[in-house]
């Protein structure tokens, strides 16, 4: 695991502490995340197509963050 993935898998940890989350979840929604600051990295001014598609891997990141933080 690079250090990015390392380091959002610490405050994933951190913002479910207390609940059930499984390690290869937290391990899972780390990846995800640094997967879409990539994303982001490669995006031009004038790719709307990139943009929707890191707006849709956000959105399903926190949909799940906050799945975890409910149980």
């Amino acid at each position: 695991m690079d250090a990015a993935a390392t380091a959002h898998r610490i405050k994933v940890e951190s913002m479910l502490d207390g609940t059930e989350a499984a390690p290869a979840e937290i391990a899972r929604l780390a990846d995800y995340f640094v997967a879409g600051v990539a994303g982001h990295d490669e995006w031009d001014d004038d790719e709307v197509e990139a943009v929707d598609g890191i707006v849709g891997l956000v959105t399903t990141y926190y949909d799940e963050l906050f799945t975890l933080r409910e149980r």
